[in-house]
C-alpha cells in the first residue's frame, strides 16, 4: 500500500502530538499555591529572596525582587520558608522560618521538571 507524503507527515504529526501529551501528563503532579507576604525591610533594600527547604533538607531559592509578596507553587509535603532581604553586597539573616505542611486533595497545577 502506497502512503503519500502528506499522510505520512500527518501519521507523524499525530505520533508527535501524543508523546507530547504523554510526557506532560506524566509529570502531572499535586500542587498547592502558597501565598506569601512580608513587612518592607526599613534599610531600602534591592530584593528579597524566598528560601524553602523540605523534610529532606533539600534548600531551594527564589528572588522575589523588590516585591513584598510571592507565590510558591509546592508539592505535598512539610516545608520550611523564610524570606531574607540583600542589596548590592550583604544579604540579611534569617529573622523568622515559619513551617507549612502542603495537604493535598486535588490537582492545582502542572509542574513540569
Amino acid at each position: 500500500m502506497f502512503i503519500s507524503r502528506k499522510e505520512n507527515k500527518m501519521k507523524k504529526t499525530i505520533w508527535i502530538f501524543l508523546l507530547l501529551f504523554i510526557g506532560l501528563s506524566s509529570n502531572m503532579a499535586f500542587a498547592e499555591d502558597v501565598h506569601l507576604s512580608w513587612n518592607t525591610n526599613t534599610d531600602d533594600p534591592a530584593g528579597y529572596k524566598v528560601y524553602y527547604r523540605n523534610s529532606d533538607d533539600v534548600v531551594e531559592s527564589v528572588d522575589a525582587g523588590n516585591a513584598t509578596e510571592y507565590v510558591l507553587v509546592l508539592s505535598k509535603g512539610v516545608y520550611y520558608i523564610w524570606v531574607t532581604a540583600y542589596d548590592a553586597a550583604n544579604e540579611s539573616g534569617v529573622k523568622y522560618e515559619i513551617k507549612y505542611e502542603v495537604k493535598i486533595d486535588s490537582v492545582k497545577g502542572l509542574v513540569i521538571q
